[in-house]
């Protein structure tokens, strides 16, 4: 049994403290590497590849680990999309690495 020393009810026992500073002074960027599928395409979406040096690696997994398929693209174009008309419905994990960033999504295609 837990008893507390003082009176847990009343007024006082939480508090908001507000002020004008933020969390962070880091620009967000709007080009992050990402992966993305809408529920009726037949595609996967890899966008922010211009923000990356070098090449982007794209591996999809299946839940039981297997890798289902892997390809490369470069950073010459910010958007590319990857078919999945032959990939059977089901959870997969994506992963994006590039030489500076390293991504990992779950990725549920129907």
């Amino acid at each position: 049994l837990i008893s507390a020393d003082s009176d847990l009810g009343g007024v006082g026992r939480f508090y908001i403290h507000m002020s004008s500073e933020t969390m962070s002074n880091e620009v967000v960027s709007r080009n992050l590497l990402n992966a993305y599928k809408k529920t009726n395409d037949s595609y996967i979406t890899i966008e922010g590849l211009s923000s990356q040096t070098g090449n982007v690696t794209i591996s999809l997994f299946d839940i039981l680990g297997s890798r289902v398929l892997s390809t490369s693209f470069d950073n010459s174009m910010n958007e590319r999309r990857i078919s999945t008309n032959l990939i059977s419905s089901g959870v997969y994990i994506i992963e994006l690495e590039s030489y500076a960033h390293r991504r990992t999504k779950k990725i549920l295609i129907k």
